[in-house]
Order: C-alpha cells, then sequence, then structure tokens
C-alpha cells in the first residue's frame, strides 16, 4: 500500500536532541515518519490520522509547526 508524503515545516528545529526527542515522541506509534534536520522537517507517510498524531507529538514538545 501506498501512503502519502506530508511534510511538517517545524520552527526552530535545529538541534539533535530535538531530533531524538520527536523519535522517542513517536516511537511507540505506528507512524512512519522521518526527521530531516537540516530542512527543519518531519516527513510523515501515511493518511491525516498519521499527521494528526505527529502534530500532536510536536506541539507537546514545545516545537512550533509552520
Amino acid at each position: 500500500m501506498q501512503y502519502m508524503k506530508h511534510i511538517l515545516l517545524v520552527k526552530n528545529l535545529c538541534e539533535l536532541s530535538q531530533v531524538q526527542a520527536i523519535e522517542k515522541s513517536l516511537a511507540n506509534t505506528r507512524v512512519i515518519f522521518s526527521v530531516d534536520l537540516e530542512r527543519k522537517c518531519v516527513i510523515v507517510e501515511g493518511n491525516q490520522d498519521m499527521v494528526f498524531i505527529v502534530r500532536k507529538a510536536l506541539q507537546e514538545l514545545g516545537l512550533i509547526i509552520l
């Protein structure tokens, strides 16, 4: 099954510790994602439910989605 890719731009995503926090927060979910520190974004593969889970996790970490 092919999923759509959604790119969430994250303001001030600039540290490896932030990437690790995102990965830890989403580790126990079924979301397929990757974090691109260079481009300051999180790439989510899936439907809107998956995007919602990632958005919520980012907000709980205090990160701002553009």
